[in-house]
């Protein structure tokens, strides 16, 4: 007697069970099913490549924003350092030039330092605005997107 595989008795069986009629039915069904399964699959993936986009665009924004930051800070510290300097140098020329006037000018001194720390404070406090605006708007966009987590 030949060996028949365990899968061969089965396939006679439901042949013999449902008639060859009913096997085509159950081939239609099986490659339906697949195809509803495929695109079920295609739809999840369009759907998490389309939202991988929206968050490379907010990713792009953001490192905008960033970059406008960062060169305003730059820019606030430069500007620091040039007062600094300026001053110094005006400093050393005073002790160079004139030693006796110095107790006389101290106070000028001192108040051209004032005005130049208020100056700096004020363009921190632009350049903290202007982060603070960034982050609301950063916000305002996430709470826009369409209520997904990462």
């Amino acid at each position: 007697m030949p060996s028949v595989p365990v899968w061969g008795i089965v396939l006679s069986a439901l042949i013999t069970a449902v008639g060859s009629g009913g096997i085509g039915v159950l081939i239609t069904k099986y490659w339906e099913h697949q195809r509803r399964k495929r695109a079920q699959t295609d739809n999840v993936l369009l759907e998490l490549v389309n939202k991988q986009g929206r968050q490379l665009k907010a990713i792009r924004r953001e490192q905008r924003v960033e970059r406008h930051l960062c060169e305003a800070r730059l820019a606030a510290q430069r500007h620091k350092v040039v007062n600094l300097d300026s001053a110094f140098e005006g400093v050393l020329m005073l002790f160079k030039a004139a030693p006796e006037k110095v107790p006389e000018l101290i106070p000028e001194i001192v108040a051209q330092r004032q005005a130049h720390r208020e100056t700096e404070a004020a363009e921190a406090a632009a350049v903290m605005k202007a982060s603070l605006e960034a982050a609301v708007k950063a916000a305002e966009f996430d709470e826009s997107d369409d209520g997904e987590d990462e």
